[in-house]
């Protein structure tokens, strides 16, 4: 049976470097931003704010061009896709190649929270030292608004992170589908019925992702130094 157990499954690539880099350096902007801003470090926070925005933008640009994983066509959440997944929610040992159809429907919901608050952040301001990069191009009762709005924002994207961890651990203890490996070394355990599909998965060249990376630093720097 062991034997049996062993050549039913089998280890593939699923995930390259470059989305993997990004998923932890996100990660790290994050609780830089919210902890900056909570110890009243404003300028620091407006590092880890562009950071983030760069990040998010490069993650934009890897969505066309990128390993076929990270690619948004790979994981459109098509109604009847999503609503599949949701049936076989409390299905164990169940597994997929990359994002299934509501995973998918997540990351670019994230993605697109992640975009807009910082985006309104750089027309914020705090009412005591600190305005952001684009405040000056607003009314000050625009921006003001706009700040509220950020805060807001702000506690969307701790909910729908900590709603994405929640649904991570899921898997990896109820349904015992490891999605914590695979976002750090790249590899995943398949069974035989996605083996075949995972061998034809194409990754494209790292350099790729460098010009992607320096594009999206490029406009935020402009933005910010503006």
């Amino acid at each position: 049976m062991p034997a049996t157990k062993s050549s039913a499954s089998s280890r593939h690539r699923i995930w390259d470097l470059p989305t993997r880099t990004f998923h932890w350096a996100l990660l790290l902007c994050l609780i830089g931003a919210v902890a900056s801003v909570k110890a009243g470090q404003m300028q620091a926070h407006l590092v880890f704010g562009s950071s983030l925005l760069t990040l998010v933008l490069f993650r934009i640009l890897w969505g066309f061009v990128g390993s076929q994983t990270s690619r948004f066509r790979f994981f459109l959440p098509y109604p009847n896709a999503v609503l599949a997944c949701l049936k076989a929610f409390f299905q164990k040992n169940s597994s997929h190649i990359g994002h299934d159809a509501l995973g998918g429907l997540a990351t670019l919901t994230l993605l697109a929270v992640l975009f807009i608050t910082p985006v309104v952040g750089m027309f914020a301001n705090d009412d005591i030292l600190f305005e952001g990069p684009l405040a000056p191009l607003v009314s000050k009762s625009l921006s003001n608004f706009l700040a509220s709005v950020h805060k807001q924002l702000a506690t969307v994207v701790i909910v729908l992170v900590s709603l994405h961890i929640a649904v991570v651990l899921f898997n990896q203890f109820y349904k015992k589908d490891n999605l914590i490996s695979p976002m750090v070394y790249g590899d995943k355990t398949l069974p035989s019925r996605l083996a075949q599909q995972a061998k034809t998965l194409r990754f494209v060249p790292r350099y790729q992702a460098v010009l992607c990376f320096a594009l999206a630093a490029a406009v935020v720097a402009s933005v910010v130094l503006l």
